[in-house]
């Protein structure tokens, strides 16, 4: 299933969507543990899709040039940690609406299921 897909199968209701006014900007930590290099593209894609509002989080000294000369559409960079293991971490602030980082939560709970690895997202 794609992110795409998993962000439209945990969507809000429209019953359940609030007013913009309503739905404030809040800080939240995305907490990352024990993740396969595979998956880091799929994480970050998810932030792309689920977090549309998000003000962008890169700046020069964060910035992998060879993200930047391979795939730009991704608004998220974000300073993955490798473990012993060989696996990867991360702790990353994000700044985005409550309705959105709660979605985004949905998502990549359900992704890290699937792959095997830990993640919160710490609002």
């Amino acid at each position: 299933m794609s992110v795409s897909s998993l962000a439209r199968s945990t969507a809000f209701s429209p019953a359940t969507v609030t007013t913009v006014a309503a739905d404030p900007f809040v800080q939240c930590t995305l907490v990352v543990r024990n993740m396969p290099k595979s998956c880091r593209r799929i994480v970050e894609h998810a932030m792309t899709v689920c977090l549309p509002t998000a003000p962008p989080v890169a700046t020069l000294e964060k910035v992998n040039i060879h993200d930047c000369l391979t795939d730009s559409s991704d608004a998220f960079v974000t300073r993955w940690r490798r473990e012993p293991s060989g696996h990867y971490c991360c702790d990353q602030r994000i700044e985005a609406r409550s309705s959105e980082l709660h979605q985004f939560a949905a998502v990549a709970s359900r992704l890290a299921g699937q792959y095997g690895f830990t993640l919160h997202v710490v609002i």
